[in-house]
C-alpha cells in the first residue's frame, strides 16, 4: 500500500499549499491538548510586583526553553519610549490613550499608548517626528506631562517570534505588541551584578555602554573605533546585567562605563559576560507588568518532547529482565508468575502478595527452620 503522507509538489498553488499546510496541522493535532503530565517543557513563573522579564530557573526549577520561528518577526514599528529618573507616571498614561508631542490639535508627533511604565513606554500606530528635546503629553486642556529632560530615546525594533504561548494566571497572552501581550527580547549576553552598585538612571534600555581605560568616549563612532567591548544595554537589577549586542573582549575586571553619561559600574562590582544562546528562545517579556504572585507560564511542548518524556518516564525497555522485552507483555509475564492474587485464591484473609506472606509468618512465628 502506498504511503498516505500529505505532499507538496512543485506544481501545487499557494491554495493548495494552504490546504495541504491545514491538513499537516489537524493530522499533528493542538498540542497545547497533550496531557498536562506531560509538564517537562511547561514552565511557571510566580510573579513579582511590576516583574516583566521572565527567564532561568522556574518554580520547578526549570530552566526556560522554546523553539523560535526562524525568518519571522514581530515589528515594534511604533517604538518603546525609554525614561530616565521618573519616579511616577500619570494614571492617564493608560493603554489606548492618546499621547503626543507638541500641542492639542498641532501635534508633531503622536501614537496610542500600549503601555507605560517609569522605565518606558510602548506605543503603537505613530505619525509625525518623534524628538527626545520635546515633553510627552497625554490630554488636552490641561495635558499630564513627562518633561523631555526624562526621555532618553525611542527604540523600534524588531523581535523573533516564540514558539510558545504565554499565560497570565491561567489568561492566554497575545504574542506582539499589544496590551496584555508577550514577545521574546534578544538578549546576547548577561553578566552577574554583585556588592549592590549604585545603578544611575543613564542605565537605562538601548544605551551604549562599554569597557575602555583612560579617558571616556563622548560618540558612538569613538566607542566602535576605541574601546575594548561595548554592547547596547537590554536591562540591569542589582542581580544581572543584559545585553542586546555585544562586541568585542569584555574584562570582568574593567569597569562598565555609560556613553555620554559619567555613570558607571566598578569593576568588582560585576562578574564575566557569559554568551547566551540565541538559536533558541530563552527570555519572555511582558509588554504590561505583571502584579504580585501573578502566576506566568510559558508553554512550549512538541511532539518530540512528548515523546521522549514519555521515554524518560517508561526507561529502557531493553533492559527488562523478563522475557518479554514490551512493558505490557513484561507486566503480563510478572501476572502470570503471580498467579491470582485473591484473599480466596490464596486462603488468606489479606489480598496483597505482601499482606499474605505477613499473615503466614504470624500464623508460624519466629521459627528457624535451617536444616529442616
Amino acid at each position: 500500500m502506498a504511503n498516505k503522507e500529505t505532499r507538496v509538489l512543485k506544481q501545487d498553488t499557494l491554495e493548495i499549499l494552504r490546504q495541504k499546510t491545514n491538513e499537516i496541522s489537524l493530522h499533528v493535532g493542538d498540542n497545547e491538548q497533550l496531557d498536562a503530565l506531560l509538564a517537562d517543557k511547561t514552565y511557571s513563573y510566580t510573579a513579582s510586583a511590576g516583574q516583566i522579564l521572565f527567564d532561568g530557573a522556574d518554580s520547578n526549577s526549570k530552566v526556560t526553553r522554546f523553539e523560535l520561528s526562524p525568518q519571522h518577526t514581530i515589528d515594534n514599528t511604533g517604538g518603546s519610549i525609554i525614561l530616565e529618573g521618573v519616579s511616577s507616571i500619570d494614571a492617564s498614561y493608560v493603554a489606548n490613550a492618546i499621547i503626543y508631542q507638541g500641542s492639542s490639535g498641532s501635534e508633531t508627533w503622536q501614537a496610542y499608548i500600549v503601555s507605560a511604565t517609569t522605565n518606558k513606554i510602548i506605543v503603537r500606530d505613530s505619525s509625525g517626528t518623534f524628538s527626545s528635546s520635546a515633553d510627552l503629553k497625554v490630554g488636552t486642556s490641561s495635558p499630564d506631562t513627562i518633561a523631555n529632560a526624562n526621555i532618553a530615546r525611542i527604540i523600534i525594533e524588531s523581535y523573533p517570534v516564540a514558539i510558545a504561548r504565554v499565560y497570565n494566571n491561567n489568561t492566554e497572552l497575545t504574542q506582539g505588541i499589544t496590551a496584555n501581550g508577550f514577545f521574546a527580547p534578544k538578549i546576547v549576553g548577561v553578566a552577574p551584578i554583585t556588592g549592590s552598585p549604585t545603578i544611575g538612571n543613564s542605565f537605562s534600555e538601548g544605551v551604549t555602554v562599554y569597557q575602555k581605560t583612560g579617558d571616556a568616549l563622548t560618540t558612538q563612532a569613538d566607542v566602535e573605533a576605541n574601546s575594548n567591548w561595548y554592547g547596547v544595554l537590554h536591562s540591569v537589577d542589582s542581580s544581572e546585567i543584559r545585553f542586546k549586542t555585544s562586541q568585542g573582549s569584555f574584562s570582568a575586571t574593567a569597569k562598565l562605563r555609560v556613553l555620554g553619561s559619567s555613570d558607571e559600574i566598578a569593576a568588582a562590582k560585576h562578574g564575566a559576560l557569559t554568551a547566551v544562546d540565541t538559536t533558541y528562545g530563552s527570555y519572555i517579556e511582558l509588554t504590561t507588568p505583571a502584579a504580585n504572585t501573578n502566576v506566568i507560564k510559558v508553554f512550549s511542548l512538541d511532539l518530540v518532547a512528548a515523546i521522549n518524556e514519555l521515554q524518560d518516564d517508561i526507561g529502557t525497555v531493553e533492559n527488562l529482565t523478563t522475557s518479554a522485552n514490551d512493558v505490557v507483555l513484561a507486566i503480563n509475564e510478572h501476572d502470570s508468575e503471580l498467579g491470582t492474587i485473591t484473599a480466596a485464591a490464596m486462603a488468606t484473609t489479606a489480598s496483597t502478595v505482601s499482606g499474605a506472606i505477613r499473615e503466614h509468618e504470624d500464623q508460624i512465628g519466629n521459627v528457624d527452620i535451617t536444616g529442616i
